[in-house]
């Protein structure tokens, strides 16, 4: 059985661009709910009483505002974060990380929202994140390059290392070394953050030259070098992106203009039969060990295809009460049951 889709919270006038549920964070209600934001309609959605508690959903805008809703998918604070787009919300070591069009990337405390550090270097926005017990802090810019921001007493440096021609970038858990503590994971986010002791293996594409389409095959990659190793495949197949699928595979929208579910160790590949060339489609594993793909105006999951409510859809996760949330192009969170 496919979703059904129940409702939508409205959480800004257009463009809802992420999501991020953090389970047990302490709620910060400061306010009542914004007049023509998120309303009461978001309790019966939820199917959580209001009062109870529970997670908390971050909700990343065009505008440049980070909204908190609670278990209920009612508005409890609402701060400015970028002067671009939100594009990045995570959370990691007890800090909401987001990473915005203005090319920075913000750590802020909670429940205060309070600014505890902003990292600089990027000269166009920010678009992936990546926190790693021994490189520091990384992140992917629209300019095609990787920054790694490394750590010096235990905190990010303020001046980043710029690898350059970097096109999409992405990691998978390889190991955990013996002896480390496992520590307090990132939720949400498209799971970049890293647990303590976690080691990764990291692959991407390279960037070859001026043109969109100048796009090098998969492969290996060294982020305390900067260097690209091994390709993976021998017909060199490239990739306009990268995203995780699950603990061993990655999915990867390829020049071809095909998906691909991509098992870099064994070095297997297998296509996804997708509707749209426009772009691949995201990916929401469920606890129960289903998954969902959407993206271009389609929803597929449980064996069925549906049509999404909108076009655009950028972001998914899955809710209590057998729930399941997407972030819309139109501002509003969709709320779906599973």
């Amino acid at each position: 059985m496919g979703l059904s889709r129940i409702g939508a919270v409205r959480v800004f006038d257009k463009w809802a661009l992420g999501l991020c549920l953090i389970p047990d964070l302490p709620l910060r209600r400061d306010r009542a709910p914004a007049a023509g934001r998120s309303t009461g309609a978001g309790q019966n959605l939820a199917s959580v009483p209001r009062g109870q508690t529970g997670g908390v959903l971050l909700v990343g805008g065009m505008n440049g505002e980070v909204v908190a809703l609670d278990a209920a998918l009612l508005e409890v604070h609402r701060f400015q974060a970028h002067e671009g787009a939100v594009n990045v919300v995570q959370y990691h070591d007890q800090l909401i990380w987001t990473g915005g069009g203005d090319g920075c990337l913000r750590a802020w405390s909670w429940p205060e929202a309070e600014e505890v550090l902003c990292l600089r270097g990027p000269k166009k926005p920010i678009v992936a994140c990546w926190h790693d017990p021994v490189l520091g802090v990384l992140a992917q810019s629209h300019e095609r390059a990787l920054y790694r921001w490394p750590l010096q007493d235990g905190q990010p440096a303020q001046e980043p290392r710029r690898i350059r021609n970097v096109t999409c970038l992405q990691r998978l858990p390889s190991a955990w070394e013996q002896g480390e503590a496992e520590g307090q994971g990132e939720v949400g986010g498209g799971g970049q953050g890293a647990r303590q002791g976690q080691v990764f293996s990291w692959f991407g594409a390279p960037k070859t030259g001026p043109k969109a389409g100048d796009i090098g095959a998969l492969a290996a990659f060294d982020p305390a070098t900067g260097r690209f190793g091994a390709t993976l495949f021998e017909d060199g197949l490239a990739a306009w992106s990268l995203a995780p699928y699950d603990e061993t595979r990655l999915l990867a929208f390829g020049l071809d203009r095909r998906p691909w579910i991509v098992d870099p160790v064994a070095g297997l590949r297998k296509p996804i039969e997708w509707h749209s060339q426009s772009g691949g489609p995201r990916s929401l594993t469920l606890s129960d060990g289903g998954r969902i793909l959407y993206g271009d105006g389609k929803i597929v999951g449980g064996g069925t295809v549906q049509n999404a409510p909108i076009k655009g859809l950028y972001g998914a996760v899955e809710w209590p009460e057998g729930r399941v949330l997407f972030a819309g192009a139109d501002g509003q969170v969709w709320v779906y049951a599973a």
